[in-house]
């Protein structure tokens, strides 16, 4: 079955976020809370973020994001 744009056009419309860019937390919020330093880890920790919250997992706030990833 086929989608048309105004599909399309709803689904990103209604999506939590956009752009990581639009993500409530950044690598300096991930280095202060894990104490550790820039690494690779920050990339990878922010890509499975980004799909949380696109899978609505966990809420784009940075006390969700924050409880989420140490647990």
């Amino acid at each position: 079955e086929e989608i048309g744009l105004l599909e399309v056009e709803q689904i990103y419309e209604s999506l939590p976020i956009k752009d990581r860019s639009e993500l409530a937390v950044n690598g300096h919020d991930l280095m202060e809370w894990m104490q550790m330093k820039s690494g690779v880890w920050i990339k990878d920790l922010l890509e499975k973020i980004e799909d949380a919250v696109l899978h609505n997992k966990v809420m784009n706030s940075k006390e969700a994001i924050k409880e989420w990833i140490q647990n």
